[in-house]
């Protein structure tokens, strides 16, 4: 099947990466769906990483799945960056490797395990519905993940730790550990104690799966607890599905940013107008939070197009484009040819 290319601009180089997408797995799908719209797949996530991540640096990739994160990041870092990805899912593996191949970044080491709290065998679900929900809890207790639920798949595979690879490996310290694996955040965590102990590695980024969490005995004040043990903060991707079911209730935010208000969430909110509100419940909680030490100021830290006063957030971006609001341009049309083009910019 055709490539897809992503041309990235980062810093003053231009980072490019080519992705094998089969438009037959909905995870991939979602992923084609945004390059070809000229926007980056998961921006707030992929932005941090453009602005945190340079040439050397040490990254770890937690739930590659089938490797967006992992080639942007060893592109990003290049041949004297390292990339540690770990992905325990066989298919999820399949299509890891194809990436990287794709990109020949030797610069990647795959592990082919579990991230967790402790070394030794564990079960893992194979997510029927869609292979970007594997998790180490039933995805089919999940509403929606009806193939999962009419017929659960369970396997029994490795788990290792953070610590332990790393220090197996013989790596330096990581710039950035990126954690995406559906409610087991904190048992990763708990894997990576000794490379959080002091705030030595600066920069976790990690997805807040408040269902998962609470299927693997954990919640947002657990993995809160590690934050403050820590003495560092916390970056965490709430969505606005999240915001609207309140599963970030329980997280005193200190700051927040805005990266895009498109259409893409309307059949979950049903209108712009409810979509909107969601969004406005992040700026609500940054004003009530003890968190945050000021009064909370809203301005833009890229080209946008929306005004974005705090408390009142009017939507100036026209909507019918389906682009989203963010510093995202794509600066060609998709060329019909095997390898298709899309470049996206950072300001």
């Amino acid at each position: 099947m055709p490539l897809t290319r992503l041309n990235l601009k980062v810093g003053e180089r231009i980072v490019s990466v080519a992705l094998d997408l089969d438009e037959r797995r909905p995870n991939e799908t979602t992923i084609l769906r945004d390059l070809r719209a000229g926007r980056l797949y998961e921006p707030d996530v992929s932005q941090a990483i453009a602005r945190i991540v340079g040439e050397g640096d040490v990254v770890v990739d937690v739930g590659a799945n089938i490797g967006y994160f992992s080639a942007l990041l060893g592109a990003i870092v290049g041949s004297s960056g390292r990339v540690l990805s770990f992905e325990p899912g066989a298919e999820n593996l399949a299509r890891l490797r194809a990436n990287l191949a794709a990109n020949a970044l030797a610069n990647v080491t795959i592990i082919e395990a579990a991230a967790s709290d402790a070394a030794g065998d564990i079960a893992f679900y194979v997510n029927r519905d869609n292979s970007a929900g594997n998790a180490l809890w039933n995805p089919g207790l999940f509403p929606g993940n009806d193939k999962s639920k009419a017929n659960a798949s369970v396997v029994r595979l490795r788990a290792t730790t953070l610590d332990d690879e790393i220090q197996r490996l013989g790596l330096p310290l990581p710039k950035l550990i990126k954690i995406d694996t559906e409610g087991a955040e904190h048992k990763v965590l708990q894997g990576a104690r000794r490379l959080l102990q002091g705030a030595a590695v600066p920069y976790v980024l990690a997805e807040l799966h408040a269902f998962g969490l609470t299927q693997m005995g954990s919640s947002q004040e657990a993995l809160r607890a590690i934050a403050d043990a820590s003495d560092r903060a916390a970056v965490i991707e709430a969505t606005s599905h999240g915001l609207a079911l309140d599963r970030v209730g329980a997280i005193p935010f200190a700051a927040g940013i805005l990266t895009n208000l498109t259409r893409d969430h309307l059949d979950f909110h049903g209108s712009v107008e409810a979509y909107h509100e969601a969004k406005l419940r992040l700026v609500a909680a940054i004003r009530s939070s003890s968190a945050s030490r000021a009064a909370p100021r809203c301005q833009p830290i890229w080209r946008s197009g929306f005004d974005v006063p705090c408390g009142k957030m009017p939507i100036t971006a026209p909507l019918s484009s389906n682009r989203p609001a963010s510093e995202i341009a794509a600066r060609s049309p998709p060329p019909r040819s095997r390898s298709e083009e899309h470049t996206s910019e950072l300001q």
